[in-house]
């Protein structure tokens, strides 16, 4: 029920009456929250090849970046001991199930909203949110 993997909820084939068949997924939104999200990111644990390109970065808070840019921008994930606990314990479940079912790929998707002091000025701005810091270059 906690799960982190995306629901799918179906695939499909699309034959065109002309050209190459369309296969598609459709799966739940994996970031279905109300908040605006400043950094995203899409983790494989790899660091071979895991910058986002300079037209992704062009995008701005519409970017996808990855692993090496998560480690290089010195960004640091903290959630408490609870909540890591509950975390890590909920990626190895996850990461059990696709070893069991032999499927090798798997990759983390990562929203940051920064939260709005009174102020006016963000909380985690710095690359530093919430409480206890995550080990960003281990595995699970």
């Amino acid at each position: 029920p906690g799960t982190y993997l995306p629901r799918f909820y179906g695939l499909h084939r699309w034959k065109p009456e002309y050209g190459r068949n369309v296969r598609f997924v459709v799966m739940n939104n994996v970031f279905a929250t109300s908040l605006g999200l400043h950094k995203r990111f899409d983790l494989k644990g790899s660091t071979l090849g895991r910058f986002a390109s300079s037209s992704d970065k062009a995008k701005g808070a519409r970017a996808i970046l990855k692993d090496m840019d998560l480690v290089s921008g010195d960004y640091k994930v903290r959630l408490g001991k609870a909540r890591k606990k509950a975390f890590l314990d909920q990626i190895r479940s996850d990461c059990h199930l696709l070893m069991s079912l032999k499927i090798m790929d798997y990759s983390l998707l990562l929203g940051i909203h920064y939260r709005e002091q009174a102020d006016g000025t963000l909380l985690g701005c710095g690359k530093t949110f919430l409480d206890e810091q995550l080990p960003l270059s281990s595995t699970p």
